[in-house]
C-alpha cells in the first residue's frame, strides 16, 4: 500500500510543476533565542504538505528568518507571530510573481551576456546552471535564482 502511495505521489510530482502563487514571503529580522523555537515550530516537517516553509537551513539567534507561507495559513502564522510579539515584514504576497520576475531578469541578463560574448567582450563561462525545467524546493530555487542573478550581473 505504501508503495502505491509513493508511486502516485511521484507521478503527481512529475506531472505538475510546483507553483507558489499567493504564497507570502515573511521576513523576521533578528530572531532572539526564545523566538527561534517558535519560528521553527511554525514550519512544516512533512515535505508533501509544505504550507509553511522555513527558508533558513540553520536558524540561530541573531539571524533573520525567512518564512514562505501558503495563502491558507498566512493569517494563522501572522496571528501566532503577533501573539508572541515577534516583529515581521511581509516582503511579498505572491512568491510566484517574484520567481517569475527573477526568471525574466535572468533571461534579459542572459541575452545581454550572450550578445557581449558573441561580440568578444566576455569570455566563455566555466560551467552552466539551468533550473527552469527542474522541480526544486523553494529554498534551493531561491538560492539558485539569487546565484543566477549574481552570475549574470557580474
Amino acid at each position: 500500500m505504501r508503495f502505491i502511495v509513493l508511486l502516485s505521489a511521484l507521478a503527481f510530482a512529475a506531472s505538475e510543476k510546483v507553483s507558489y502563487t499567493g504564497y507570502h514571503s515573511i521576513l523576521i529580522p533578528q530572531v532572539t533565542s526564545d523566538e527561534v523555537s517558535i519560528v521553527r515550530s511554525l514550519a512544516d516537517t512533512d515535505d508533501r504538505v509544505r504550507q509553511v516553509m522555513l527558508m533558513n537551513d540553520h536558524l540561530v539567534a541573531g539571524m533573520e528568518a525567512n518564512l514562505l507561507v501558503s495563502p491558507e495559513q498566512a493569517s494563522y502564522v501572522m496571528s501566532i507571530l503577533d501573539q508572541f510579539e515577534i516583529p515581521f515584514d511581509i516582503v511579498s504576497s505572491d512568491f510566484q510573481s517574484w520567481i517569475d520576475e527573477v526568471d525574466s531578469l535572468n533571461e534579459i541578463n542572459k541575452q545581454k551576456w550572450i550578445a557581449d560574448f558573441e561580440s568578444g567582450n566576455k569570455r566563455k563561462p566555466d560551467f552552466y546552471m539551468t533550473n527552469s525545467e527542474t522541480r526544486m524546493s523553494p529554498l534551493a530555487l531561491f538560492r539558485s535564482q539569487c546565484f543566477h542573478l549574481c552570475l549574470f550581473i557580474a
